[in-house]
């Protein structure tokens, strides 16, 4: 007897694979946290590069740091920007076939999708995520 699954993936079955599709637990505090910080990230960006390449009264150590700051700003804004993007619309896809594994994560930016040799896989063990750090007792 067949135990049905109740649970949020998805289950296919194509012709000798299997595909797993799990969408991303929805954690709306933190996007809309991100959302609004966005905005203020947007405005330092817009005025640091305004202040670049407006023509200076400043000296050249003001411009260097002000170039090397505005990377560090871009480079965390980017981050912040693929954190909510994942949680809207991300899902995590496993497929299994042909002798191997293949993880792949539809939605994240910046991911490579990683394939694994299942004649080298061992030891597999499943997490429900119970005791994660920022789970903050959700089930």
């Amino acid at each position: 007897m067949e135990i049905r699954y109740s649970g949020r993936a998805i289950i296919n079955y194509n012709f000798g694979e299997i595909e797993i599709i799990i969408p991303t637990k929805k954690v709306w505090y933190l996007t809309m946290f991100l959302c609004l910080w966005m905005c203020g990230w947007c405005a330092g960006e817009f005025f640091a590069i305004r202040t670049l390449l407006e023509p200076s009264k400043n000296d050249n150590s003001v411009n260097l740091f002000m170039l090397i700051w505005l990377t560090g700003w871009t480079f965390g804004g980017l981050i912040a920007i693929r954190t909510p993007l994942w949680n809207v619309a991300g899902r995590e896809i496993i497929t299994i076939s042909h002798g191997q594994i293949k993880l792949d994560k539809k939605g994240a930016i910046f991911y490579k999708p990683k394939i694994y040799d299942l004649n080298e896989a061992k030891n597999f063990r499943g997490h429900d995520g119970s005791n994660d750090v920022f789970n903050f007792g959700r089930q």
